[in-house]
């Protein structure tokens, strides 16, 4: 467990896969649990090879600003729901399978989704920002301590037995 943390601070993943998780962790937690939706961004957050420490930071954000923007969540999902050429898409994903436990027809699964997706778009490319600051930083910092070290080399063993990584 410390090995996988120290492997995603210590710049094994790509400052894209950093944002890519804070991203769809957002989306995911921004979600109501009630939906299949919150399976569906757990399942493309794990197979995506997006970073999962701060895919889990952002689902934990993405509750935070769910339960924050409840009201403006619901009345997103209201307007959208009643709005008239959406209506097609709506009885299309309402009817198709699975849809039905998608609850699609809630205006807070709607509304949640809708704004999730629109707090991700530019949350993705700060992320990406953020991250090309932070990962240097974060190695220089741990490759102070022993352990980190010790860590390191033995998960480069594990990877390339035989073969010292130093």
């Amino acid at each position: 467990m410390f090995r996988f943390l120290l492997s995603t601070v210590r710049g094994m993943d790509s400052p894209r896969q950093w944002a890519a998780g804070l991203a769809l962790g957002l989306v995911g937690g921004c979600i109501p649990f009630q939906s299949l939706l919150v399976v569906v961004f757990a399942v493309v957050l794990l197979l995506s090879g997006a970073n999962l420490l701060t895919g889990a930071a952002g689902w934990a954000g993405g509750w935070l600003v769910a339960r924050t923007l409840a009201g403006p969540f619901e009345q997103l999902g209201f307007d959208l729901l009643t709005a008239p050429r959406l209506q097609p898409l709506w009885v299309l994903l309402s009817e198709s399978p699975g849809g039905c436990w998608c609850h699609w027809n809630n205006t807070l699964v709607t509304g949640s989704l809708a704004g999730g997706l629109m707090i991700a778009v530019p949350l993705f490319f700060t992320g990406l920002f953020a991250a090309q600051r932070i990962q240097r930083k974060l190695n220089a910092l741990f490759s102070r301590f022993a352990l980190t070290r010790w860590l390191i080399q033995d998960a480069g063993r594990a990877v390339n037995p035989g073969i010292d990584p130093t």
